[in-house]
Formats: structure tokens, sequence, C-alpha cells
């Protein structure tokens, strides 16, 4: 086994920055189990140990999301050798595979990641909560709750704070038409704004009612001033 153990990765990253989205979703099915991994680009690459590492992964059983590994840093290449000698335990153990049979099991599992993982930016089924709440744990922030998958409104930050990385990446995946609307009309003031999310499928707002409610609070807002 080489280091060129994911060469997806490379095309996968490349899709990110066209796209200018760094998280994506891809379902995984092994040993008749289904899995969901989400991979998160790292947009200043971190060199660490001389490796530049592009990536985040991390592995969500689709039965129970509560029930997930990662993230694990992953280069152009993929894994490196070093970083597998490290988890592949903890990978056998999330994965129920038997240390005592059938050998070496890297090879054939990674060969498993790399064919069925999306090399272009993925995001989940609008009607598929097990995707859409993997996402939403993956960006989950202080005090948040994975449940939160349905977008309600946009709110104004406080004075001095900008939208946080991680609700950036959720609404991008979880409400991209609703995401690049309101981003391509605030140009660079957008990140004055975050999405909020509710755990009730009765809160959920189409792009059009969340852009159209937004702008009549920031017209009362304007008018006040």
């Amino acid at each position: 086994m080489n280091n060129f153990n994911l060469p997806k990765v490379d095309d996968l990253f490349r899709s990110m920055k066209q796209e200018n989205q760094y998280i994506s979703i891809s379902n995984f099915n092994y040993k008749k189990k289904k899995y969901f991994m989400i991979f998160k680009g790292i947009k200043e690459q971190v060199i660490f140990q001389h490796k530049n590492y592009k990536m985040l992964l991390e592995f969500y059983s689709a039965d129970s999301i509560d029930q997930h590994i990662g993230p694990y840093l992953i280069d152009k290449y993929g894994f490196p050798m070093n970083e597998l000698k490290v988890i592949q335990n903890e990978i056998r153990k999330f994965f129920k595979i038997d240390p005592f049979n059938g050998g070496p099991f890297l090879p054939t599992f990674l060969s498993e990641i790399n064919t069925q993982m999306d090399d272009k930016v993925t995001n989940p089924n609008e009607n598929n909560e097990s995707e859409r709440k993997a996402i939403s744990s993956s960006c989950l922030e202080e005090q948040d709750d994975i449940n939160k998958i349905y977008c309600y409104a946009i709110k104004r930050n406080q004075a001095g704070h900008k939208r946080t990385e991680k609700n950036t990446q959720k609404t991008q995946a979880l409400e991209p038409e609703l995401y690049n609307l309101f981003v391509s009309h605030t140009s660079d003031n957008s990140e004055i704004f975050s999405f909020c999310f509710s755990s009730e499928k009765s809160d959920k707002k189409t792009p059009d009612e969340i852009i159209t409610n937004f702008a009549k609070r920031e017209s009362l807002k304007n008018k006040k001033a």
C-alpha cells in the first residue's frame, strides 16, 4: 500500500475552491451498513510535520448520528501512513472490523472510501434528515443542537462579531439556494449576518420568505435610525 490512498481528495479540494464551499458529504456503505463521510476543506493549509493538509474527514453512522469518529487530517494523497498507524484501531472498532479475521483491512477499506466518495462538492439530500443532521453535528457550535436543521431567519450579529465558519458551512450545505441568494445581494457585508436554524420543521421558511422578512426588518431599522 502506498501513500496515494485517496486520489479523489485532490479533485474534491479543487471543486471546493471553485465553488467556494469547504464542506461536502458522501454516502459510504461498508459491510452492509450505511455511513456518511463529511469532508471539510482547510482554506489555509496547515503545515504539520512537513505535510500540507487539505481536509478533515469524519465518519457518521447513518442509523445514529451521535456515533461518529474523526475528524482526521488528510493531505492531497489521502491519509499519511503515520496517521493511519495511529487511527486504525479506532477505525476497526467503529466499523466493527474483526482484527483476527481477514488479515490487513486498510487497503480494501481505503479503496472503498475512494470509490464511494464524491469528487465534487455534494450537499445532503433535502429530504434526508439523517444526512442533514450529520452536517449539523459536524458544524455544531457551543450550546447548539444537531436537530436544528431548518432555517427560518437571518439575523444581524452584534457589533464587532462576524458569522462563524461553522454557520457558513452549515448554511452552504443545508440551504445552498438561500446562502447564494443572500451573499450575492449583500456582497462584502454578508459576514455581519448569521443564519438561524430551528429543530422544528414547522418553523422552516423558504429562501424567498427568509429574504423578504430580513429585508423588512432591515428597512424598519433604517427608518428608526
